[in-house]
């Protein structure tokens, strides 16, 4: 599996448990979008909090289907 090779550490964790995964990770993903769409638009505005948690859930729904 992909969770193998790039998270080796947390693929015992991840491996069935989605649920781990999204409380692990959410808060990571929220922030790393918040800064890309931050630096994109460079003004702290409602549309990079607003971009950055649609990305940041776009992400996580998309490597849980994949996981």
């Amino acid at each position: 599996m992909l969770i193998n090779y790039v998270f080796p550490s947390y693929s015992n964790i991840l491996l069935g448990k989605q649920h781990s995964f999204i409380i692990l990770w959410s808060p990571i993903l929220m922030i790393v979008s918040f800064i890309i769409c931050y630096f994109l638009i460079k003004k702290i505005t409602i549309k990079p909090i607003l971009f950055g948690t649609i990305i940041g859930f776009w992400f996580i729904r998309v490597v849980i289907q994949i996981v």
